[in-house]
């Protein structure tokens, strides 16, 4: 086996390790020669991460394909790994929707005005914006994402290429609140975010974490502004929703950033009436190997909430040390013609 295949066949273990582990943030293989990446404080495997730069490197300047070997130069392979966060946000969206009003909207020009759905994303091969609730035009149509809304679940369809082989086919994803255990986070979360501007900082703060996560598990590192934290792959769609660091410290401002000392990822936001909120995620190195909130009521517990926000520990922090993001929480417009539709 010559070392080109020894560099392939790691990367290949790091693809179906990262694939299978829930919330796993590091790709890993069993290797003593461990070492602490300075980025992301995550121990990795020094060999696996600089065959990922060398090999994927020129291939693709978003190094999505860095979940897949030398296939990273094949547009079919980057829209599969992609395919599901053309809806991920979407879904947390829908589920602050529902944990506020006890239904989903009933058609998505209602969930669109509804603040939840600030960040989509685009075509990671043409860079072009995905749409929704628009008619799939073709065969290969990756841009365009059918919308079958309800008040008790939400269906989208659309079309992605297929693994290994390259050949396309019908995606559908079904969202359906008892599917999720969502109706267990409803009285928990109103009671931890009593008001619309609490609630809204909570699920910025989660769509924040996710944008982060997918970007430390694809890049090996972490972001170093707001520029960064999007790489090019995210879009903002409320103008309230933006980074802008004027609004740091007002009434109903959010700030998101990270305590690379601690290996802690923090979001901190206040309502009107000046209580603040908060959220944190440590990395967990072992034996879970994932990012968890704070505090969590212990992983012994099938039936506990571990891992659901559990209110404000802000008394932890004087501040977050590394800001990348700063917004207010107040005005709920869309940025006009971002949201993409009909």
């Amino acid at each position: 086996m010559n070392l080109t295949t020894k560099l392939c066949s790691l990367t290949l273990l790091a693809v179906v390790f990262s694939l299978v582990s829930s919330g796993c943030s590091d790709k890993q293989v069993n290797n003593p020669e461990r070492v602490v990446n300075p980025a992301s404080g995550n121990f990795i495997n020094e060999e696996v991460v600089l065959t990922l730069d060398d090999v994927h490197g020129d291939h693709n300047l978003k190094m999505i394909g860095g979940w897949g070997g030398l296939k990273t130069h094949e547009s079919w392979f980057l829209r599969t790994v992609w395919s599901p966060q053309r809806v991920n946000l979407l879904i947390e969206g829908l589920k602050y929707f529902y944990i506020q009003n006890g239904a989903f909207p009933s058609s998505f020009d209602e969930f669109s005005q509804s603040s939840f759905l600030a960040f989509t994303t685009v075509d990671p091969v043409s860079f072009k914006q995905i749409n929704y609730n628009h008619p799939i035009t073709s065969m290969d149509d990756y841009l365009n994402l059918i919308v079958d809304p309800s008040s008790t679940e939400w269906t989208i369809t659309g079309r992605q290429p297929n693994f290994p082989g390259g050949e396309w086919i019908e995606a559908v994803w079904q969202i359906d609140p008892v599917k999720y255990s969502w109706d267990r986070l409803v009285t928990h979360n109103n009671s931890t975010y009593p008001n619309a501007v609490a609630m809204k900082g909570a699920y910025v703060a989660n769509c924040l974490f996710r944008i982060l996560w997918e970007r430390e598990n694809r890049r090996n590192s972490m972001p170093v502004d707001a520029t960064d934290l999007l790489d090019g792959l995210w879009i903002v769609n409320y103008d309230w929703a933006a980074d802008n660091p004027n609004f740091a410290y007002q009434a109903a401002s959010f700030q998101f950033g990270l305590d690379s000392d601690r290996h802690r990822v923090v979001a901190i936001w206040t309502d009107l009436e000046g209580s603040v909120y908060s959220e944190t995620w440590v990395w967990n190195p072992w034996p879970e190997g994932v990012w968890r909130t704070l505090p969590v009521t212990g992983p012994e517990d099938p039936d506990a909430l571990t891992g659901i926000p559990m209110g404000p520990v802000s008394e932890l922090y004087d501040g977050i040390p590394e800001v990348l993001w700063t917004c207010s929480l107040l005005n709920s417009e869309p940025v006009s013609s971002t949201i993409q539709q009909n």
